[in-house]
This record gives structure tokens, C-alpha cells and sequence, in this order.
């Protein structure tokens, strides 16, 4: 029997590189589900409350040309109109 430090240990193979190939997104699914479950919450927010104020330190549009996603619209247009108050914020910069 041959002592292990005295054991030969083979070469690795060398490792063969895999390519993944992952479609871009049309737009970004965070965006779009925040603005889902923002509406869900108000929706039952305003069943509670029956009025209130909405606040929105985010308010500006991420995709101008995808208003579904835009959760501050959706704010303002949801259905009934219990809310009394919105004060939307945003700040646009340029990179």
C-alpha cells in the first residue's frame, strides 16, 4: 500500500467555459410588479380607511412610454377616488 503524501494525484481536465445566453428584459419586472402591489395595497388601504393621504417620494415615471408601470398614475386614477390629499415627489437628474 502506498503511503497517501506519496500518491500521485492526476491532472484536473481542463474546464470547458459554458456560454449562457439570457434574453434582455423589454423592461424592468421590479418596476412593473411595485406598481401592481402598490395598487393592491391602496386598493385595501382606502377599503380601511376610506380616505386619506397618498405620499410618493418616488413619484416620476421609470419607463415614460409604459404608463401601466407608472404607480403614481395608477394612484391617481384608481377607483373609488377616497384619497384627499397626494403629494408626489420626484427628482429627475441627468447621467
Amino acid at each position: 500500500m502506498i503511503p497517501p503524501h506519496q500518491l500521485e494525484i492526476p491532472d484536473m481536465p481542463e474546464s470547458i467555459p459554458i456560454e449562457v445566453k439570457v434574453k434582455e428584459l423589454l423592461h424592468p419586472i421590479w418596476t412593473e410588479n411595485k406598481a401592481k402591489l402598490i395598487e393592491r395595497y391602496l386598493y385595501y388601504f382606502v377599503l380601511v380607511t376610506k380616505h386619506g393621504t397618498y405620499i410618493d417620494g418616488f413619484a416620476g415615471p421609470q419607463e415614460p412610454d409604459k404608463p401601466e408601470m407608472w404607480a403614481a398614475k395608477l394612484v391617481m386614477e384608481s377607483r373609488p377616488r377616497w384619497f384627499h390629499n397626494f403629494y408626489l415627489f420626484d427628482k429627475l437628474t441627468s447621467i
